[in-house]
């Protein structure tokens, strides 16, 4: 063990680089009891005083984001790394509390009728979009049919459960269900359930400049650089929108973001670990540690001979250190864990824990043998340079130690996708989960046999089942909770995946901003935030 983990610093330093909120939470409460009308949470919105001081009605936040967006139509980008950017213009059907919760949005309530074959929603009235037009069930109605049939659509496999949507009046709106579909009002507050102004739909900016019902809209936009947004005067949630305006600059380089952030060139931003230590200690700036439901993992194609064999899966769950990972790659600032949630999400199983699979090159070589690879075989591992090189040279060196002889294959930018998952090629691959805000989604997209992040569609009869009564719309919350909790049990046991651990993402903003929170998404929506008035 000593060994290995040396071995590990060795290999990461000589690289270089790097690639719930509420831990008390309540499990998620995706719908309502079967046939009762539930009305949905309402958000918590900031006050405009609190002890940071009086909010500025002209206060302007200046955020440094990683990533610019793949396009600001909602249905049809491409990134769920867009959200913190679409979010502050575009609001959806159903919001998210902080801890992962969904709470009332554009819809104050929704209930599963007709023995669950239908979703209904009551929306909010005297909503209006930036353009001045009406927020109505046609309007929803315009929408999804739109996220469904356009060109080049990203949120088709998430609304495919919609069969129709029926108008009842201005302010109710039917989706008629075709299958299980529990996971859909949380699906709702993601980008299928964004909506824009049907009046925009034809706009040639709509990728830079969408029209919706949030509480900024897009004014400038230099692609791959910044976005600038103006409080929309008509937002019906005043307490929620603080500022008079965004600027959101694109900075992809940390270290360029750290240097912003602490001249004062921005107000807020995420850094690397190294920075985040020293700005910790620089006077006028806050430092936080938020948790995020997106991890560093190693999906396996499960379809090949060696890794459709679950005591193979086992021994490489059991090869890898991932203590040693979180500390090299991450400097500490991660909790290792094997199964693919953080403690405290409703669909974490306190039974299994995070270490199921402790570090244990022994046990790896017993179960091989087991397994009838007494002398290892053969795996290639695609890796993803740079951001993942690191950890590719890491694990290699970890599975070499168990015999698994690993050739690693470097893909070009921006094919691993394309790679991976179409063409299901190579038998690991070194990636990162972003995550999905309903855990019955991200287990079925993961590991379901039809399952569009599953290479080769490898099927567990075990979990297919499981999915089935995950999806009941006609479960309360709390037997949800205990079947999401049943499902990742059988997901760890039959070992479908290597999750690594949960990065702790390192968040630095200036004093005068107030109401900064962690998502447990890890998409910031700025709902509350404002910027204090000097005293």
């Amino acid at each position: 063990m000593a060994a290995a983990t040396v071995s590990l610093a060795v290999i990461v330093g000589a690289c270089g680089g790097s690639d719930s909120d509420d831990s008390d939470a309540e499990p998620a409460a995706t719908q309502p009891e079967s046939e009762e009308s539930t009305e949905a949470p309402a958000e918590e919105s900031s006050e405009s005083e609190t002890e940071a001081g009086e909010r500025d009605p002209n206060g302007i936040l200046r955020y440094a984001g990683i990533n610019a967006p793949s396009r600001l139509d909602p249905h049809r980008s491409t990134l769920s790394q867009d959200n913190d950017k679409l979010f502050l213009a575009l609001d959806r059907l159903v919001h998210q509390a902080p801890n992962g919760d969904p709470v009332a949005g554009l819809a104050t309530e929704w209930e599963f009728i007709d023995d669950g074959a239908t979703l209904r929603f009551t929306l909010r009235e005297g909503v209006t979009f930036h353009d001045g037009e009406p927020f109505n069930a046609e309007a929803v109605k315009a929408n999804i049919e739109r996220a469904q049939t356009i060109e080049g659509g990203t949120q088709t496999g998430d609304l495919a459960v919609i069969t129709e949507v029926t108008v009842v009046d201005d302010y109710t709106v039917d989706f008629s269900l075709d299958g299980p579909a529990a996971a859909l009002p949380l699906i709702l507050s993601d980008r299928a359930g964004a909506m824009l102004s049907p009046a925009s739909f034809d706009n040639p900016d709509i990728d830079e400049k969408p029209v919706g019902a949030g509480m900024y809209e897009v004014v400038e936009h230099n692609v791959g650089s910044l976005i600038v947004y103006e409080a929309y005067d008509g937002y019906w949630d005043k307490d929620a929108q603080g500022l008079a305006g965004v600027e959101y600059h694109v900075m992809s380089d940390s270290g360029t973001r750290s240097n912003a952030i602490q001249s004062g060139a921005v107000d807020w931003t995420i850094v690397d670990n190294e920075a985040y230590d020293r700005l910790a200690e620089t006077d006028g700036l806050e430092v936080g540690l938020f948790d995020d439901v997106a991890y560093p993992n190693q999906p396996l194609n499960k379809s090949r001979e060696a890794l459709a064999i679950v005591e193979v899966r086992q021994a490489i769950n059991h090869a890898i250190d991932r203590e040693a990972l979180a500390n090299v790659l991450a400097s500490g600032y991660a909790v290792p864990c094997s199964q693919p949630w953080p403690e405290g999400y409703v669909a974490f199983n306190e039974e299994i824990g995070c270490d199921y699979y402790d570090y244990d090159p022994e046990k790896a070589r017993e179960l091989l043998a087991e397994a009838g690879y007494p002398d290892g075989f053969e795996l290639e591992l695609l890796d993803t340079p740079p951001s993942a090189t690191q950890r590719t040279e890491a694990i290699t060196a970890m599975l070499e130690a168990i015999g698994i002889d690993v050739t690693v294959r470097e893909l070009a930018p921006g094919t691993a996708g394309d790679v991976w998952l179409a063409q299901a090629q190579g038998d690991m691959l070194s990636g990162v989960w972003g995550g999905r805000p309903d855990p019955g989604q991200m287990l079925a997209l993961q590991y379901g046999e039809n399952g569009f992040l599953n290479p080769g569609k490898h099927r567990s009869d075990a979990l297919e089942a499981q999915l089935l009564l995950v999806n009941d719309q006609n479960l309360s919350a709390e037997e949800r909770a205990a079947a999401l909790q049943e499902a990742t049990r059988i997901s760890v046991e039959e070992a479908l995946d290597v999750p690594l651990y949960f990065p702790l993402l390192a968040n630095v903003w200036s004093d005068d901003v107030v109401g900064a929170e962690a998502y447990l998404s890890g998409k910031q929506e700025f709902r509350g935030v404002y910027i204090a008035a000097a005293s």
